[in-house]
Parts: C-alpha cells; structure tokens; sequence
C-alpha cells in the first residue's frame, strides 16, 4: 500500500508469491533507506513508477508479475542498482540507453517481455554484469 512510504527508514521488502496486487505506488520512491526490494511472483499491475528513481536499491525483483509499460529511463539515476529482475512480465519498447549508468549491475534480466529493438551500445560500459537475459 502507497501508505508504506512512511517507513522511511525500511530497509528491505520481501513479498514474494502473495498475491499482492494493484500498482506499483509512485509513493515509495520515499523509502530512500530501502536496499533491497523483492515483490516477484504476485499480481502487480501497472507501470514501473519514474519516481522510483529517487530509491538506494541494490537488488530489485519483480518477475512473473503483470507489469506493463516500457523501462523507465529515469531509473537511470539508481547508482546503487546491483541486481534487477524483471521477467516475465509485459514489459514493452526498447533498451533505455541511459541504463549503461548502472555501473555496478552484475545481473540484468529482463527476458519473457515484449521488449525490441537491439542492445544499445552504451551498455558496453557494463563492465560489472556477469548474467544478462
């Protein structure tokens, strides 16, 4: 629930397998403590929030959901992201250039969506990632 976003000093968020459903709420982008986010397997909806751009996460999972919309380029701005899995969703559009600032990604999956388009160049500077799908 959006009312979450109090918890500021929360750092971590385990909902595996659920049922949770609803959107993702733009309002978590508050829970600038947070490190480590795990909602894979439930009934999410909706659209990666832009604002959660503003989040410290390192780890980030959210496959076997039912997300729609495209990867947002301003997630860009998340320095500390290590590790964000994203598939099997329904994820569309292309590769967002600006996610080659994930200096520190080792792993990237994003497969089981409905993503085009090529792998953009800039991600050669992904020297860190060791497992993209």
């Amino acid at each position: 629930p959006e009312q979450w976003s109090v918890f500021n000093r929360l750092w971590g968020l385990y909902l595996n397998d659920n049922q949770v459903s609803g959107s993702l709420p733009e309002q978590w982008s508050a829970l600038s403590a947070v490190s480590w986010m795990y909602l894979s397997g439930n009934q999410l909806a909706g659209s990666l929030p832009e604002r959660w751009s503003s989040l410290s996460v390192r780890r980030m999972s959210l496959q076997n959901n039912n997300l729609t919309g495209s990867l947002p380029e301003e997630w860009s701005a998340m320095f500390s992201m290590s590790n964000l899995e994203l598939w099997d969703n329904q994820l569309t559009g292309t590769l967002p250039e600006q996610w080659s600032a994930f200096t520190r990604i080792s792993k990237v999956d994003l497969g089981g969506n409905r993503l085009t388009g090529m792998l953009p160049e800039q991600w050669s500077a992904l020297r860190r990632v060791v497992n993209m799908s």
